[in-house]
């Protein structure tokens, strides 16, 4: 029944992400989950003492698979990449008391580290047998194919939501052609679809949620569309609205496994449950069409405010500086240039000086992106 066996559990809110936790509650939920069957735990050794929580609590139940990330501190000496890696992997696995860690994963925050040193030192790892397998996760699409061509990683880690689904197509494209383990994580829309995070204002300081883009005016009107869709399903089967974002990433047979992100265990068991709802097939089919449209429609306002903003003239630098540093995130994220051909004008802008950065100089970095991307933001 249902996709519980799809179903994991991730260990993010340890590192005050989402604001303060209950540590005896946080252990609590997650045994809970695992006596229900989950068999899958992420975490990484940037989440608080997550790793060293989970050895005490996984040492009663050694058929569990754990998915780590690979430690960015751990790497700062580029002479010696290989020794880095294995240090970042032994460390984890004290912590975790452990002798291998199932899928071992590299992300964003190591990409000035030359790939294959990092490759090299981590196929060395798996062959003494201290990982069994290594993955890819939340970094440039263009670094993960050339992950893919000169190394072997067999796992890929993204964020998937009925909120955000543009950036899981464009995973699934990509791994089309190789066979890896697809791990999603933010599967309830990092907490939208639990309770509609309508007013940032009412989360704690400090929450990660409160910078994201996921929650910004457009985006949050997308998100509205959406929740009120799963809201009409789950109304009519007499679940809440997380139980149907769950099963509806769930039915994705793309995927192996969703991890649920949460330290609340009256969450888990509510998440637990999505996990074994079965969607009907015209039930799929109407959240597959509101949730395609929502996003389309999200793109139109974006593509049209990138137009509007490139066709006039700064006045102000403070504001023109802003609308400039907004086109570029939505021109990565839309994927309308090379992000590498954005970056230079990113890094200027992000290191404002009010005397270089005059209206002159700002119109000038808006002809500039005007010409980089004017092919595809029109259409």
């Amino acid at each position: 029944m249902g996709n519980i066996t799809k179903l994991g559990i991730g260990t993010i809110g340890l590192n005050g992400t989402y604001g303060k936790v209950n540590l005896t509650e946080y252990a609590f939920a997650i045994r809970y989950a695992l006596n229900e069957g989950i068999s899958l735990v992420d975490t990484a050794s940037s989440y608080g003492d997550a790793e060293k929580l989970l050895g005490m609590i996984l040492k009663d139940y050694p058929h569990v698979k754990i998915s780590s990330r690979l430690e960015y501190s751990k790497l700062m000496d580029k002479s010696n990449v290989k020794d880095g890696i294995r240090k970042s992997c032994e460390a984890s696995l004290k912590k975790l008391l452990r002798e291998s860690i199932d899928f071992y994963h590299v992300d964003n925050t190591h990409l000035d580290i030359p790939l294959d040193e990092m490759i090299e030192g981590l196929e060395l790892l798996k062959k003494e047998g201290k990982i069994q397998q290594y993955g890819i996760g939340n970094m440039k699409r263009s670094t993960m194919k050339q992950f893919m061509l000169q190394g072997n990683p067999e796992s890929i880690l993204f964020e998937y939501s009925a909120i955000q689904r543009q950036n899981a197509e464009q995973i699934f494209e990509l791994c089309k052609e190789k066979r890896m383990m697809k791990v999603a994580h933010g599967i309830t829309g990092r907490g939208y679809l639990v309770n509609r995070l309508r007013d940032m204002a009412y989360l704690e300081a400090g929450d990660i949620r409160r910078e994201l883009e996921l929650f910004d005016h457009d985006h949050v009107i997308r998100n509205e569309e959406v929740f009120n869709a799963m809201e009409g399903i789950a109304k009519q089967k007499g679940l809440g609205v997380a139980q149907v974002a769950i099963a509806w990433v769930l039915s994705d047979p793309r995927l192996d496994y969703g991890i649920m992100s949460t330290s609340k265990y009256l969450h888990v068991i509510e998440n637990i449950q999505g996990s074994q709802v079965e969607l009907l097939e015209e039930e799929l089919e109407y959240l597959d069409t509101a949730t395609f449209y929502a996003e389309k429609k999200l793109m139109e306002n974006e593509l049209g405010r990138v137009e509007d903003i490139l066709d006039k003239v700064i006045v102000s630098p403070q504001e023109g500086r802003r609308q400039l540093l907004d086109v570029m995130k939505i021109a990565m994220s839309r994927q309308l240039v090379e992000e590498e051909r954005l970056l230079e004008i990113s890094f200027d802008l992000k290191q404002f000086d009010g005397e270089r950065h005059t209206v002159n100089a700002l119109n000038c970095m808006r002809e500039e992106l005007k010409e980089l991307i004017q092919i595809k933001y029109v259409n």
